[in-house]
């Protein structure tokens, strides 16, 4: 997958006639569920950007990827349901969508890309999928309200800072597969009490990975 560290941006004149493409086809049931229209299979960027009115999100199966900052600081964003036809949740996706609660990742996504979920204070449960296999740079920082992170058997990469601050997080468990982890990816988890790692960490190249991850000493458990 290409890289994004350089990304250029769009014109503003692409963005707002794609969002109001999109801001302009959607309804509000009876039922106070918002729904992507059907047939899309690409949600641009900036399509929904901070849209307050937004409690309860539905994505139509054929969509297949969330692009950059398309749900950002939808503020009362509360529930989503993804399809199983998704497969890339783009940068800042859902970042500051702070009354989210809880995120069920379909199987079929293979990576959440950088801030995707960043600033999602009230995020208390996140279940991620078997085919992932990359979690971006900051991809769940400042998640202040997540206990327990299971990453699955696939990923093999989790970025830099990707649960920064997340300063409620007490268990972690790694998986065998993880081949690289980013500086910083468990910074200012300060109730972090058990980190579950593979036993190939045990040599002297990942601890230092471990250190860098700023993973403290007495957390980790190697199985």
């Amino acid at each position: 997958m290409a890289s994004k560290e350089t990304f250029t941006y769009p014109s503003l004149a692409r963005i707002r006639r794609e969002s109001k493409r999109f801001q302009g086809d959607n309804r509000f049931p009876q039922e106070d569920v918002f729904r992507v229209p059907e047939g899309t299979t690409v949600i641009p960027d900036f399509a929904y950007q901070k849209r307050a009115d937004i409690r309860r999100l539905v994505i139509p199966e054929g969509v297949t990827e969330i692009d950059m900052c398309a749900f950002e600081r939808c503020i009362n964003l509360e529930t989503v349901s993804l399809p199983s036809t998704l497969r890339i949740i783009g940068w800042n996706a859902f970042h500051g969508c702070e009354n989210l609660r809880k995120l069920v990742v379909p199987e079929g996504v293979t990576e959440i890309e950088r801030s995707a979920f960043w600033d999602c204070k009230n995020l208390e449960t996140v279940s991620l999928p078997g085919t992932l296999r990359e979690i971006g740079r900051y991809a769940f920082s400042s998640c202040e309200s997540l206990h327990e992170l299971v990453v699955p058997e696939g990923v093999t990469k989790i970025g830099e800072d990707a649960f920064r601050f997340c300063k409620n997080l007490e268990t972690v468990t790694l998986p065998d597969s993880l081949q690289e982890l980013g500086y910083s990816a468990f910074y200012g988890c300060d109730s972090l009490r058990k980190v579950s790692l593979p036993a190939s960490w045990k040599g002297s190249g990942k601890r230092r990975q471990l250190e860098r991850a700023a993973i403290p000493k007495e957390a980790r458990v190697f199985r």
